[in-house]
């Protein structure tokens, strides 16, 4: 890689210069990053949205969302992920509408119903200690008692940002249960689906051919599929069902609202998701990237240039895992903003937000327009 730093002027001096330099230190090698246990990286969406409160990112979020099988991908916002957990460590009590005079009185379940005890809870029969834990401690920082009102930024109130970054990686855990496949599981996984997917083409092809010269009647009907007998499966639109089922990418994923909401968040987030990874600003140098950074000083960056290519350091370009795939900033003026959060209406009945410029509420409805109030919850 130095090498082809040599300026092409003097090439005896770099030389001399490169062999200062280099000394007699050997290369270090960067640490693999491994990615931290139970965390599901294998789905197909890690998307995190971020941008002024009205920028739309609830809005972004859910028509990414509409893209999706229904219930495949997961929006979070990190004030949604405090409520949760604190209201799960303080569920309130089922409220009791019988009268004292009546208490003891309570009449049977019916046949074939049981009775409700207390509030459900969203995770039976999985591990939630750690989830748990994380609530006490964002407690001490949220107070005692009921939550603060409405439109409180929470997150802020959390300043712990590795309690943050490890509140989500617990609802992931939470949310997409089950022990990530392994790297070779899922490569294993896609060879098998690549042989079947060569099997199923291979009897379509076989079909098509007898077809060309078959009786009408018999077109359509495949051969018994390899390994079965006569009675098993067949048909073309089960032979091509069966491919699309091979070949289908199961969609899957999260999208993340409005956090990390810093650099410091988003270097905590990338190493508590990926075991540890540092960023290469971050990490201290070994010899060889000194080495490169001192030689850079004495060529130009016309000779920094080899075929027509940048040089990067170790002559390749920095690539590493990332807990996310992207990261999208919806970069919105602060007057649309505004316009956005003003004139926004609530129907307390139906709790249906409206906007009078964006979404008005129907014509004609006098009392709906009597009932409606100044919206005062979260912006999006």
């Amino acid at each position: 890689m130095i090498e082809c730093l040599i300026p092409r002027q003097n090439p005896a001096l770099g030389r001399m210069l490169h062999s200062l330099l280099k000394g007699e230190s050997e290369e270090t090698k960067t640490p693999e990053t491994t990615y931290a246990t139970g965390i599901p990286h294998h789905l197909t969406l890690k998307l995190v949205l971020l941008g002024r409160a009205c920028a739309g990112k609830r809005t972004i979020a859910k028509q990414i969302q509409d893209q999706y099988p229904s219930g495949k991908v997961k929006v979070f916002r990190m004030d949604d992920l405090i409520k949760e957990v604190y209201e799960y460590i303080n569920p309130k009590p089922v409220s009791d509408t019988a009268s004292v005079a009546d208490k003891g009185k309570k009449p049977p379940p019916a046949k074939g119903k049981v009775e409700d005890t207390g509030p459900v809870d969203p995770y039976a029969g999985l591990d939630t200690k750690d989830y748990k834990e994380l609530g006490h401690q964002i407690k001490k920082f949220i107070g005692e008692g009921d939550l603060p009102p409405p439109g409180t930024d929470l997150t802020a109130l959390v300043t712990d940002d590795s309690l943050l970054v490890n509140l989500f990686i617990q609802k992931l855990k939470l949310t997409f249960p089950g022990e990530p496949k392994s790297e070779q599981a899922k490569l294993d996984e896609i060879r098998a689906n690549i042989l079947k997917e060569k099997e199923i083409l291979e009897q379509l092809a076989e079909l098509e051919a007898a077809n060309a010269g078959a009786d009408p009647k018999a077109k359509g009907k495949a051969p018994p599929a390899k390994g079965k007998g006569a009675g098993g499966p067949s048909g073309e639109e089960q032979l091509r069902a069966e491919l699309e089922a091979a070949t289908k990418v199961q969609p899957e994923g999260w999208i993340l609202i409005d956090f990390p909401r810093s650099l410091e968040q988003a270097k905590t987030m990338e190493r508590l998701m990926n075991n540890g990874f540092t960023c290469m600003v971050d990490r201290p140098k070994d010899q060889v990237q000194k080495e490169f950074e001192a030689w850079s000083k004495f060529v130009s960056p016309a000779s920094s240039i080899a075929q027509g290519q940048e040089i990067a350091f170790n002559g390749e370009p920095f690539i590493y895992p990332s807990a996310t795939d992207a990261y999208l900033f919806l970069d919105v003026p602060s007057e649309e903003c505004v316009r956005r959060i003003s004139n926004r209406k609530i129907d307390p009945t139906t709790n249906t937000v409206y906007h009078l410029e964006d979404n008005p509420p129907p014509d004609g409805d006098a009392k709906l327009k009597d009932r409606l109030q100044d919206y005062l919850g979260e912006p999006d």
